[in-house]
């Protein structure tokens, strides 16, 4: 069974949001293990996934770049010894590569859910920079 956390901002009702509540419950329970956390508080969505038996913890990052919660992250990874990080946004994508190369999780998946047009040039080299550290980036096509 493989362990799967997916990384979020917050579990507020917006579109990326919205998928990784359907993924979540939609894997077979046979063959992953899910959980979810969010970086800095849980959101109205938190109660839809607990109630489909999927845990949730939020890490409570107060600024921008919170060493305290990329710590939490860290050690939740490796408390769960987990298989697949799946970040979601560009706060969780970089938290997440981060404490997934940390933390020794062997596959790392972000989802690319539109083109960031309000990245600067320092999130932009950022991305750049962690993009080593994904075996997988997935995003939203039309049908």
């Amino acid at each position: 069974m493989l362990d799967v956390l997916h990384l979020i901002p917050t579990l507020d009702r917006s579109g990326a949001e919205k998928q990784l509540v359907l993924l979540a419950r939609g894997l077979p329970r046979d063959r992953f293990r899910v959980a979810v956390a969010t970086l800095t508080r849980l959101g109205p969505l938190a109660a839809d996934l607990r109630a489909a038996g999927i845990p949730v913890t939020p890490l409570g990052k107060r600024f921008k770049f919170d060493p305290i919660a990329l710590a939490r992250l860290v050690g939740l990874l490796r408390a769960r010894r987990c298989d697949v990080l799946q970040t979601w946004l560009f706060a969780a994508d970089t938290y997440g590569r981060v404490a997934a190369r940390l933390a020794g999780v062997p596959v790392v998946v972000t989802a690319e859910m539109a083109v960031d047009l309000w990245k600067g040039r320092a999130e932009r080299a950022l991305d750049r920079r962690l993009a080593a550290t994904t075996d997988r980036v997935v995003g939203n096509s039309g049908a």
